[in-house]
């Protein structure tokens, strides 16, 4: 009998792996922004990851120990793919700028947290905090210049509002 735990991985690892194939089948569609060209990366490391919680939970491999050392060169994997993605969209030099100083800021940080700290969720939640700021600087940048696009037909605009929802809320889980 499967655990809630086991239930709820399991399900995320099946959605993850068709998100992984859906983006790596389109990367190269013509719609596609070029920003959307090495996206599929993204759902990969998480797809890495959740094997390894399945693997750990099943199989209790890999051990506790490593598997909290794995999860904090995820944390810094994933922040620097997101600093790597809204770096290549940004347009104007202000939001290079900003981008860069958050980026700094936060990579300093988690460093930080995860040499003084054993265990702890912080290095993630200041991770997320960073990732609505990257999200901000977008939008900020997408509203001050003329409309060129159609936000409804805009797949980055919808990726960026969901990846901005989803590490706003996470905010007080790892925090």
């Amino acid at each position: 009998m499967l655990t809630p735990l086991q239930f709820v991985v399991i399900i995320g690892t099946i959605v993850i792996f068709f998100s992984f194939l859906f983006a790596f089948i389109n990367r190269r569609a013509e719609t596609s922004s070029t920003s959307l060209n090495f996206f599929y990366l993204c759902p990969l490391l998480a797809l890495g990851i959740s094997l390894l919680t399945l693997g750990l939970l099943f199989l209790e491999f890999p051990p506790l120990k490593a598997m909290i050392q794995i999860e904090k060169l995820y944390t810094l994997g994933d922040f620097i793919f997101w600093f790597y993605f809204f770096y290549s969209l940004s347009i104007s030099k202000r939001s290079k700028i900003l981008i860069k100083c958050i980026f700094a800021a936060t990579l300093i940080t988690i460093i930080i947290l995860d040499v003084l700290e054993t265990f702890t969720f912080l290095g993630l939640g200041v991770s997320n905090f960073s990732k609505c700021l990257f999200c901000l600087v977008y939008f900020q940048s997408l509203f001050i210049l003329p409309p060129k696009i159609k936000l409804k037909r805009e797949p980055l605009f919808w990726i960026i509002t969901g990846l901005f929802f989803y590490a706003e809320v996470t905010i007080p889980i790892y925090t």
